[in-house]
């Protein structure tokens, strides 16, 4: 079983990077290939008998195109395998919660979630719900083209939805009373030793930019 399309350098080398991991991120800006180097990460694993599912959470606006870029790149037997799901529905939806739930409890499955940043305010209900499904997950990454949108913050739920043991902290308030600084109004005013936010988050990220491929 092998993908429809050949990897390119950087593909190839995100690869190399994230199959000797059971967690990390993508952080790649659009149309440098994060779904491609997904799609062979889950092949991989697949074909090494590691992962029988994939679970692929996107926003809803992006399934459509998620599931025809899988289906170009994927031989049949590896789309069958493939359940996508929009991040905005695992909002409110019991239905959706309830299947997901199910399917990662009797499946060993490889979650991706793509445009991470969705999940970034710990405190939402979707970021809760996906907190669960990805307990039950042995293998999970998470993809997006830039790891935070505003500030370092954007970090914590991210990464607490791959290990919570990569940065370190298992409350979202452990980690604001090291690495955030609140104004009255409890408005992020700055955030507080980001090298070592940096450097905790190395090992399981690859970055590239458009321009440097």
């Amino acid at each position: 079983m092998i993908l429809n399309n050949t990897l390119l350098p950087w593909q190839q080398q995100a690869v190399d990077k994230m199959i000797k991991l059971k967690v990390g991120a993508l952080f790649m800006e659009s149309g440098t290939g994060k779904t491609i180097i997904t799609l062979e990460i889950a092949r991989r694993r697949v074909e090494a008998g590691r992962i029988d599912a994939i679970v692929w959470l996107c926003p809803r606006s992006a399934k459509d195109n998620i599931r025809r870029e899988i289906i170009k790149q994927c031989p049949e037997e590896l789309c069958g395998l493939v359940t996508i799901c929009g991040i905005e529905t695992l909002s409110s939806s019991i239905k959706a919660n309830s299947y997901l739930l199910n399917l990662t409890e009797t499946k060993s499955c490889f979650l991706v979630i793509d445009e991470s940043l969705l999940t970034k305010n710990p405190q939402a209900y979707r970021t809760r719900n996906i907190t669960r499904i990805a307990g039950r997950c042995p293998y999970r990454m998470i993809l997006n083209g830039t790891p935070i949108s505003k500030n370092e913050a954007d970090l914590f739920a991210q990464f607490y939805l791959l290990d919570w043991r990569i940065l370190g902290y298992r409350s979202y308030w452990s980690f604001a009373v090291n690495h955030l600084e609140e104004d009255e109004y409890g408005k992020i005013r700055r955030v507080l030793n980001t090298e070592y936010l940096a450097e905790k988050i190395s090992p399981y990220s690859f970055e590239k930019r458009k321009e440097d491929c």
